[in-house]
């Protein structure tokens, strides 16, 4: 088998993918790709937060592709081929991602001018099924070709060090360059926070995503 060139980096919204970006382009030296079709989500090494150039791009050539969806990922197989493409997966406590990312949605009045119970329901459901879709084309990737991380392990200070070294393995990258502290704290700056919003809302999402799939579900789901 010939060396993978290129990674799609997938995960559910607000589940690190921001991040993981990030590190690959700062040891890689090369860029990563937003989601297709979105021309404002650009590199991580061109954001105004790598004013002073930490994260340095050597190569044009894209290591990695991000996607938040299956239809996605399909498109770029469609474009560079399935078995061209190696998959990093980011995974994060389900209840935790899908309450932040629904309670956002949610919160958008021009969309959601009256909020009914059944439309949060069908909202809640429709994204539970977003971030199994993932985890299900994870499975089905063989697996000389895959790598998963979770988002916890990746911000832990006791684990994240140890976490990234086994990302870039995985990649064939090593983790000599910039220093990881300020690699983590220009993707962390770089994007824009959303945590503590819709404290209510997204309390009552994440108990009704608990209910429906547990982080264990997922694991299981991963390894199986």
């Amino acid at each position: 088998m010939e060396p993978i060139s290129a990674w799609h980096i997938i995960s559910y919204p607000r589940s690190g993918n921001h991040l993981v970006r990030g590190i690959v382009e700062a040891y890689s030296q090369r860029p990563t790709e937003g989601c297709i079709g979105i021309k404002s989500d650009t590199p991580i090494y061109q954001n105004k937060a790598n004013k002073d150039g930490i994260i340095s791009i050597k190569s044009n050539v894209p290591i990695g592709y991000k996607a938040h969806l299956l239809r996605e990922i399909h498109s770029r197989d469609l474009l560079y081929g399935r078995h061209n493409l190696g998959m990093v997966l980011i995974t994060r406590n389900p209840a935790d991602a899908i309450a932040s990312h629904c309670a956002r949605l949610l919160s958008n009045k021009r969309k959601y001018p009256i909020l009914t119970e059944r439309r949060k329901r069908v909202v809640v459901q429709n994204e539970i099924d977003n971030y199994l879709a993932l985890i299900f084309r994870f499975a089905s990737q063989k697996k000389e070709m895959k790598v998963h991380l979770k988002y916890e392990s990746l911000i832990s200070p006791e684990t994240s060090k140890q976490t990234v070294v086994e990302l870039l393995s995985a990649l064939n990258v090593e983790l000599t360059g910039p220093p990881l502290e300020k690699v983590l704290q220009i993707t962390k700056s770089s994007q824009v926070s959303i945590g503590g919003r819709f404290p209510e809302l997204n309390g009552e999402i994440r108990s009704e995503v608990h209910s429906q799939l547990s982080y264990s579900d997922v694991l299981s789901y991963i390894s199986s």
